[in-house]
């Protein structure tokens, strides 16, 4: 006796079921092997196969520019100044530096880049201009320095330490880039204070050492002498 269409049709379909049912549990088993011997790799594997090794990376805003570059050196592409930095930079919208943390061989001053007195590592801070305006860096010379810079790019105030002349201090420059003041210690001078005129004339000079009486003078706009505190003897 034939079996009636509806049987067939029940018996195919039930063939196709087994059939899949066992492709389903091919495909499972496939798939609990590689998630065991992956897990098990990546148990045994060596701190540095777990290192990304970068030249480069490359942060966009929404509009696409770059803001934040990370790089031994970072890419210049959009950036607007084009000197060599390994380490980070924040640049603004229009490519402009704003945030450097890494060498700091070069600043802008003025708009222009201009190569430091030696190549050196820190944090430095850009006005929208581009313009240094003050950071924390140290130079291979061995002159380590927290600055303030005025809009033009030139030096303000700056706390430093030199290992050259062996000068600890505080210096103050007005918009001519005169030392007008100045507060520290060195080698030749031990402990002074200095103030200045505008012309960066000596007009008061405090200074004290280990040997001698301390020392106060006050001069004129031509740096003579007026005043010694300490000339004579007092009774």
């Amino acid at each position: 006796m034939q079996p009636s269409k509806t049987q067939s049709e029940r018996l195919d379909q039930l063939e196709r079921f087994v059939r899949n049912t066992k492709m389903l549990l091919l495909i499972f088993t496939v798939a609990a092997v590689a998630v065991i011997v992956f897990r098990k790799h990546a148990s045994a594997s060596s701190p540095d196969e777990k290192i990304l090794h970068l030249r480069g990376i490359v942060i966009e805003d929404a509009t696409g520019h770059p803001r934040m570059l990370i790089g031994a050196p970072v890419s210049n592409k959009d950036r607007k100044r084009q000197d060599d930095v390994t380490g980070l930079v924040l640049l603004g919208s229009d490519g402009t530096d704003r945030l450097t943390i890494g060498t700091a061989d070069y600043d802008q001053k003025n708009g222009a880049l201009q190569h430091r007195i030696a190549n050196g590592v820190g944090v430095l801070l850009n006005d929208a201009r581009g313009n240094e305006r003050g950071g924390f860096g140290i130079l291979d010379n061995g002159r380590v320095t927290l600055g303030l810079d005025r809009a033009n790019g030139e030096e303000g105030a700056f706390l430093t330490v030199e290992d050259e002349d062996d000068f600890v201090g505080l210096l103050i420059k007005n918009a001519h880039t005169c030392n007008v003041a100045s507060f520290g210690n060195s080698k030749d001078a031990d402990t002074r204070l200095l103030l200045r005129d505008r012309a960066c004339n000596d007009r008061v000079r405090l200074g004290i050492t280990d040997s001698t009486a301390p020392k106060l003078e006050v001069r004129d706009h031509q740096e003579k002498l007026i005043f010694d505190a300490f000339a004579k003897p007092h009774k």
